[in-house]
């Protein structure tokens, strides 16, 4: 119980750590819309001045309360970096037509959610951006200046006046802001010298020593200032942590991750110079043991890549005997823990009656494999061959199993390959090494007898009455190869063609019985190929 209070201890102080320590950050929390100056202290949460000068609370829902202090307008066209609000403030003023300066000054500031000890490493940002016009002129007048910074006190600021605070920012921006467009993001890194308490933004120092831009100016020049939104404020106390040690297994992805900062820098210690990566998260394949080291804010520190050498092969795809039970090993008994996929539990081996995937995972000095098998449970019965449709003889008939083996095997053709393809009428078989034993199926193909069929007169009258003067085979098959020849009784010819169009007049043959023959190929009526021969007897009578 005492290790869990650490541990809730130990969180809740990181958790601390780790958040935005300003309230209000973004000033999206108002009592009521602003209508003009005076309303930023008595009407935004937690803000106020730190002297007499009122800064401005802009809300993009304002602007039809009062529009020269609400955003958008056709003078204050900047919209909020993140929500609907933020501030103004102005630093460098001037008055009357020969621009004398006076180091009057409008600041925000916000007491912190809590005290930033003394010696703290502290991270600040605030987001700025220039209004683009004087504030004050009955003429729009470009005039940038000042240098904005963020400062830290222990006790509330508070100058009884419009001036300048006399204090010397942590945060600080030297160069002129005159981006009317975008946002610019002004951050750094301290130590705290004190406890502090209270935050300011704004320009610390006088005229002389802040950069500006003269205003182009004319008669009617009263007086003015150069006015900056201000939006996303954060201030966090920096505690970067990464692993002091991992450990993956060889070739895997090492994922090192760095919390409690803003700045990320990642590079292997043997080249330290050469940054790998600037994300809070650095991922590499780890192929060696390495040392990393991390660059935050203030700090280097160093991670240790141990590469742990760790493999296993559960081999390869197999078929087994439904009829018996196989055990498939373990084949990491060495490992720190281990479980099958699908009971979730450790075994040194497990029994397999089904076909299914098999999977083990095991997990060694911190370097987690996972390795998977299929296993085929099969019957002799499954690789009977299947009964094949009916095919015409001379075509060609593909036998096939019902399922392909697992196991070798070989047709009575003297083949392996998925099928055979026959096509003569007879018995064929295949046998199976089969898991279960030595299996052979077999099957007896007879193709059919498909032939085209053919009107064939047994007599015809050659005399030129018009009358069946001559002899031709009538079908309706669609020939590839076609022979028809006549002969005598003594076997000699005395008609052929190969023209399935062409019939036999007589010709001088005496009249008697004649012998028909025909020989063919093709395609019969209903579109099967086909092949036969045709014999019959034929009278010619004169």
């Amino acid at each position: 119980m005492k290790y869990l209070s650490a541990l809730i201890f130990t969180f809740l102080v990181n958790l601390c750590l780790a958040q935005n320590l300003v309230p209000n950050a973004s000033f999206e929390a108002m009592n009521h819309l602003p209508t003009d100056a005076p309303d930023f202290s008595s009407n935004l949460d937690h803000w106020f001045s730190p002297n007499l000068s009122e800064p401005f609370a802009c809300h993009v829902d304002a602007i039809d309360l009062n529009p020269n202090w609400a955003s958008p307008n056709p003078n204050r066209y900047q919209q909020p970096r993140t929500g609907k609000a933020m501030a103004i403030y102005t630093t460098i003023s001037y008055r009357n037509a020969i621009v004398e300066f006076v180091n009057e000054r409008e600041y925000v500031s916000v007491k912190i959610k809590r005290t930033i000890p003394k010696r703290a490493k502290v991270y600040a940002e605030f987001w700025i951006s220039w209004h683009g016009y004087d504030c004050c002129r009955t003429e729009s007048v470009s005039f940038p200046g000042g240098q904005h910074g963020m400062w830290f006190s222990p006790t509330q600021p508070f100058e009884n006046s419009r001036g300048l605070l006399a204090a010397r920012p942590q945060i600080n921006l030297d160069s002129l802001v005159t981006d009317t467009v975008n946002w610019l993001k002004v951050s750094g890194t301290f130590i705290s010298e004190a406890d502090y308490d209270y935050l300011t933004i704004g320009n610390f120092y006088p005229d002389r020593q802040s950069p500006y831009i003269l205003p182009v100016y004319g008669w009617e020049l009263l007086g003015g200032g150069s006015p900056y939104f201000v939006d996303d404020v954060k201030v966090r106390i920096l505690n970067p942590r990464v692993p002091d040690t991992i450990r993956v297994c060889r070739g895997d992805t090492a994922q090192l991750i760095a919390t409690g900062e803003e700045n990320h820098a990642w590079a292997k210690a043997n080249n330290s110079s050469f940054i790998l990566g600037t994300d809070s998260v650095f991922k590499f394949r780890a192929l060696e043991n390495t040392l990393v080291n991390f660059y935050g804010s203030f700090d280097t520190l160093q991670t240790y890549v141990a590469v742990e050498d760790f493999s296993f092969d559960l081999g390869e795809n197999i078929s087994i005997c439904s009829q018996d039970t196989f055990s498939l090993q373990n084949p990491v008994p060495s490992a720190d823990t281990s479980w099958w996929a699908h009971t979730g539990q450790f075994a040194s081996s497990i029994k397999i009656s089904q076909t299914g995937w098999y999977k083990l995972t095991a997990v060694k000095d911190g370097c987690t494999k996972s390795d998977s098998i299929f296993i085929y449970a099969s019957k002799p019965s499954d690789y009977e061959i299947e009964e094949p449709e009916p095919v015409c003889l001379g075509r060609d008939l593909k036998l096939t199993m019902q399922r392909e083996p697992r196991a070798p095997y070989r047709w009575s053709e003297i083949s392996v390959d998925s099928t055979l393809t026959v096509s003569n009428d007879g018995w064929y078989w295949v046998e199976i090494d089969h898991p279960c034993g030595k299996y052979r199926d077999s099957i007896e193909v007879v193709f059919e007898r498909c032939v085209c069929k053919f009107f064939l007169a047994n007599s015809f009258t050659p005399n030129g009455d018009g009358l069946n003067d001559v002899f031709k085979p009538v079908t309706k098959c669609n020939f590839e190869s076609y022979d028809f020849q006549i002969a005598n009784r003594w076997g000699q010819v005395v008609f052929k063609t190969k023209d399935p169009d062409q019939a036999w007049d007589g010709g001088n043959a005496p009249a008697g019985m004649y012998i028909i023959r025909i020989v063919y190929s093709g395609l019969n009526e209903e579109g099967n190929f086909v092949e036969d021969e045709v014999h019959q007897t034929l009278h010619l009578l004169r």
